[in-house]
């Protein structure tokens, strides 16, 4: 048997060192998304496989331990043993399966993912290591065949708190494996008992903790209360992070991260036409290391609200989106995007766009704010009977409309309306795939169709009683 004791693998092999990035707020260097993506693609295929893996955890801006590596493994099953340690600025993580076909899957579904919303990103590649002699059980070393639960640890003892508020930058000096930390509430791993990372944290109990890593029982409060991160096929998950519903703390930016686009489906149009009704969209971009995964830059941090308020987990194409709050503070131009499955580039910038719907007060006062439904309010649309109409999203490969009911009068060049839909997914795939669609004409320049959600007849109903706006539509434009 191996032995380990913190200090690394036995061997030596071609690994990182170090990031030669700028710092974090943390001083720890960070890899740009391009030596992230080139960093994933140095796994050396001459490794034969055996039952443990081995992560390296790039960008690692929250501490790693054992109960994080330990969920993120879980829905794999089968984890014997986890030994986390440390090389330089990098966190390396050996994981041991009961078997050969364990390992290999978890390998093949971890390797590329972020544990947080984006950072911590994993890369997987099979250990030299035949088995792991792990000789204790803390943050650090576990051995699940002899303690196969986590929470029957003992608590660790209190001791007397000297100064029962933490420092206001929460950055702390680290000695353990785990990188910086932040304030409860400002990372992925929110909610109450929340993770609060490295140096003295203070807790939603108000206890006050020292030493680079928490007490178990509030890292494991983290993970089962608020952490950010969910497995879905063993990829990254969005989930509502900390600092209340919509996110990380009260330094909220205005970028978000999409999951679950449906590859064959989605473009950066496309996203567009989905998003554009909660706010004006500045930038899209898809992750190339990633795929059906996005990141989009809105005008304000209140219009990402919008968006997880109404759109977390809407099923559209036999995927659930799910959104999450990012780091980032905005997307950098990219120079050279790579091509998506149907040929369009992979980033594209929407500033100046006319099809922005909240370039004015006067614009966004229009807009109605709802979630999704099976109906959807169109207008700006040329005179068509019904069959036409029907026939517009059926040329385009979207569900057809099940019933469709036009509100302006025969008077009008340009007529709105109402398209009912079998379900809220066949309408979510049609405004995807026709929102902005053209209608060519005698004029030089096309009509632009626009869609949104629309209310069902009885919200309707029960605003004209004076019940209300139904799901939380707000104010402007009445999308019946």
């Amino acid at each position: 048997m191996s032995q380990f004791d913190n200090r690394g693998p036995p061997s030596k092999r071609g690994r990182m060192d170090g990031y030669k990035g700028p710092p974090n707020a943390g001083g720890v260097r960070m890899l740009s998304e391009q030596e992230i993506d080139n960093e994933l693609s140095k796994v050396n295929p001459d490794i034969r496989p055996n039952k443990v893996i081995l992560l390296t955890v790039l960008n690692a801006e929250y501490p790693i331990d054992v109960p994080v590596v330990s969920k993120v493994c879980a829905p794999i099953g089968g984890v014997q043993k986890i030994v986390i340690f440390r090389r330089g600025q990098i966190i390396h993580a050996m994981v041991e399966f009961d078997s050969i076909e364990q390992a290999s899957k978890a390998k093949r579904n971890l390797h590329g993912c972020d544990i947080y919303s984006g950072c911590c990103t994993l890369k997987v590649e099979f250990s030299k290591v035949g088995s792991l002699d792990v000789k204790k059980n803390d943050d650090l070393t576990w051995d699940f065949v002899n303690e196969p639960n986590l929470m029957e640890r003992k608590p660790r003892m209190e001791r007397p708190v000297l100064i029962n508020d933490g420092p206001d930058n929460m950055g702390g000096g680290f000695d353990g494996p785990g990188m910086r930390g932040g304030p409860i509430g400002m990372g992925p791993m929110g909610g109450r008992g929340g993770m609060a990372g490295p140096g003295p944290s203070r807790m939603g109990n108000n206890d006050t903790f020292g030493g680079p890593f928490n007490s178990m029982s509030s890292m494991m409060g983290a993970i089962n209360g608020g952490m950010g991160m969910g497995m879905d096929d063993f990829g990254p998950q969005g989930g509502m992070m900390g600092g209340g519903r919509f996110g990380p703390g009260p330094s909220k930016g205005a970028v978000c991260i999409l999951y679950g686009l449906d590859a064959d489906h989605f473009n950066c149009q496309r996203v567009f036409n989905l998003f554009c009704q909660y706010g004006n969209i500045r930038k899209v971009m898809f992750l190339k290391s990633k795929e059906g995964t996005a990141m989009m830059e809105m005008d304000e941090p209140g219009q990402v609200e919008s968006i997880l308020e109404n759109m977390m987990h809407a099923e559209m194409f036999g995927q659930k989106v799910r959104v999450d709050w990012s780091k980032k503070d905005s997307i950098t131009n990219v120079i050279n995007p790579y091509k998506l499955k149907d040929g369009s580039e992979s980033y594209q910038s929407f500033e100046g766009d006319r099809n922005n719907r909240f370039s004015t007060p006067e614009r966004a006062a229009k807009n109605r704010i709802l979630p999704p439904s099976k109906y959807l309010h169109f207008y700006n649309v040329p005179k068509l009977t019904d069959s036409d109409m029907e026939n517009v999203f059926s040329d385009a490969g979207a569900p057809t409309p099940t019933n469709v009911k036009w509100l302006n009068n025969a008077e009008s060049k340009f007529v709105s309306g109402i398209l009912e839909f079998d379900s809220v997914s066949e309408a979510c795939e049609a405004l995807c795939l026709l929102n902005h669609h053209k209608f060519k004409g005698d004029s030089k320049y096309p009509q632009i169709m626009k869609l949104c959600f629309s209310m069902g007849p009885r919200d309707r109903e029960r605003e004209e009683r004076g019940g209300g706006g139904g799901r939380g539509g707000r104010g402007g434009r009445r999308n019946y």
